[in-house]
């Protein structure tokens, strides 16, 4: 597996190498062997301080393009924490509540396109639940999961194009809940692409220019974008993305042709909200301590907004809103065909930030990837001192 040095420069540079650290790259390198992963970007911040930030592989096996440090990967579900920040942020500017309904002449989403539902137990969904996954959706594969079932829905409407995010909600609004809104908990991109959907109702923005104005631009983070769904839709430095190898091509969500999972498997436009968005390693750090609740950077929502987000919404459940809890801190995890990351903010100040450019479906995946992280960090006992959010090293971080 060959990599890019790029930080190690910047650290003899500055005089701030810390051999330690060389256990971070050995452990990161030795995971792409084994689940055989052509690239990698890892981030590492320290008390508000980007203090390592790595490319790893390659970018595009074609062409033998190394993988940079700031170069753009799909984030996929990491894109949830993000939604849950902009709806938060409305909720600090007094213009929506957590138990404000959605659905319903009386509710947020109450045009007209959105009336027409069967079970009436709609009507109950508030922001709180959509949030916690306790909404009234599960999910069974993507066969159940209407955010990839973009062709069969468009079918339904006689569309001969891709499903749009709004007729996918009228489809859902025309099938039963699974269980009582409140009641149990089942993960849910559909309530995440609602969310989008709010907050472009109560803010009068799409939900990208919503999210960049009020989040991203704040706090530099210009590397975020939303991606696009074939490879001839790459935007600047976003990396290429690989199935695994031997995976057979998979029916397009538009044509029914034959493709390549990665690009045409699935519509990643009508996933903004839940899973769209592409972003750098070090800019997703700048993102998850802007909301972390501490003092180390500046926040874009208030203390008490980051400690209910934090906070788990079930009892038996481990899902904040729109992050994952536990006794450590909070963190996110993302996959898509072609795409995995893992971001995650500690309460002793550490925050990782790591993107590949494949995947893989096994379960022992994520906790393999957190155990190859945090067993090398456990070596460390002093950290870089220099702060690479501030430009020392490369300023596209």
């Amino acid at each position: 597996m060959v990599f890019l040095l790029f930080q190690r420069n910047c650290f003899a540079q500055t005089g701030n190498y810390v051999p330690e650290m060389d256990t971070v790259d050995k452990s990161i390198m030795a995971f792409m062997q084994e689940w055989e992963l052509p690239g990698a970007s890892v981030a590492i911040a320290k008390d508000g301080k980007l203090i390592y930030a790595r490319g790893f592989g390659y970018a595009n096996l074609e062409h033998r393009e190394l993988v940079q440090p700031f170069y753009r990967f799909r984030i996929a579900s990491i894109s949830k924490p993000l939604t849950s920040t902009a709806i938060f942020q409305l909720i600090d500017k007094g213009l929506l509540s957590l138990n404000a309904s959605v659905f319903g002449p009386s509710g947020i989403l109450n045009d007209t396109v959105f009336l027409d539902i069967i079970d009436k137990r709609y009507y109950d969904i508030t922001i709180e639940e959509l949030l916690s996954h306790t909404a009234g959706w599960r999910r069974y594969g993507n066969d159940k999961d209407p955010m990839f079932s973009s062709a069969m829905i468009a079918d339904y409407f006689g569309s001969s194009l891709a499903a749009s995010k709004q007729q996918i909600i009228r489809y859902m609004l025309k099938q039963q809940l699974d269980y009582t809104p409140g009641a149990d908990q089942a993960y849910s991109n559909f309530g995440y692409c609602i969310l989008g959907r709010v907050i472009e109702k109560i803010s009068g923005e799409t939900y990208e220019q919503y999210v960049k104005k009020n989040i991203l631009n704040i706090i530099g983070a210009s590397s975020f974008e939303l991606g696009g769904t074939y490879e001839s839709d790459k935007k600047e430095n976003e990396v290429t993305y690989y199935d695994n190898p031997g995976a057979p091509a998979v029916p397009g969500y538009f044509d029914h042709q034959r493709v390549p999972a990665p690009y045409g498997g699935f519509d990643i436009t009508a996933m903004d909200s839940h899973g769209g968005w592409i972003a750098s390693a070090p800019d997703l750090l700048r993102f998850a301590l802007s909301v972390d609740g501490r003092n180390s950077r500046m926040d874009v929502i208030s203390e008490a907004a980051a400690d209910s987000m934090k906070a788990k919404s079930f009892p038996s459940g481990s899902f904040a809103h729109g992050w994952i809890s536990d006794e450590g801190g909070i963190c996110h995890a993302g996959l898509l065909p072609g795409s995995s990351g893992y971001l995650v903010v500690r309460t002793d100040g550490l925050a990782i930030a790591v993107l590949f450019n494949s995947h893989s479906y096994k379960n022992d995946f994520f906790p393999a990837m957190s155990k190859a992280i945090w067993t090398s960090l456990r070596a460390v006992t002093s950290f870089p001192k220099s702060d690479f959010f501030e430009g020392t090293c490369d300023p596209r971080f």
